[in-house]
């Protein structure tokens, strides 16, 4: 997941190297000493890296375009990822959050680079009213 300018250009750039990359496998002949299904499977590989940073620089310019009303939480496991999606679509930087959580910058970056793993409920909650995120769901009781 793409979380912040910095991220978004590496993607890019890396796009770039496997469409590079994917446009030689398909142009060049497959060498003797290569089996086809080895070349196959390796255009295949290169293809299915390509569509996942497609998706990932999709996601994060739909977010930053504020195209996104609603995100899905399907687990409490999800709810890191969708704080850090919810502060992109709502147009903050994580300075800009941090400012309105009163913390440090640095401390709002580790929090979201360890994904909130260290962070108390109660300051996951302030998180949530900061981005004004509406958290609902229904829990269903399991065996």
């Amino acid at each position: 997941m793409i979380e912040n300018e910095r991220q978004y250009h590496v993607t890019t750039q890396r796009i770039a190297q496997f469409e590079a990359s994917l446009a030689s496998l398909r142009a060049t002949s497959r060498p003797d000493h290569v089996p086809a299904r080895l070349h196959q499977a390796m255009q295949e590989s290169v293809a299915s890296q390509l569509a996942d940073l497609y998706h990932e620089v999709a996601e994060y310019e739909a977010l930053k375009a504020r195209q996104v009303s609603a995100l899905e939480l399907h687990s409490l496991s999800e709810l890191p990822d969708l704080l850090i999606k919810a502060r992109i679509a709502r147009g903050y930087t994580q300075a800009d959050l941090a400012k309105r959580l009163h913390l440090k910058p640095q401390q709002l970056q580790r929090y979201e680079a360890t994904r909130y793993h260290s962070v108390s409920f109660r300051r996951l909650l302030e998180i949530a009213r900061a981005l004004d995120v509406d958290l609902s769901e229904t829990v269903r009781l399991t065996r």
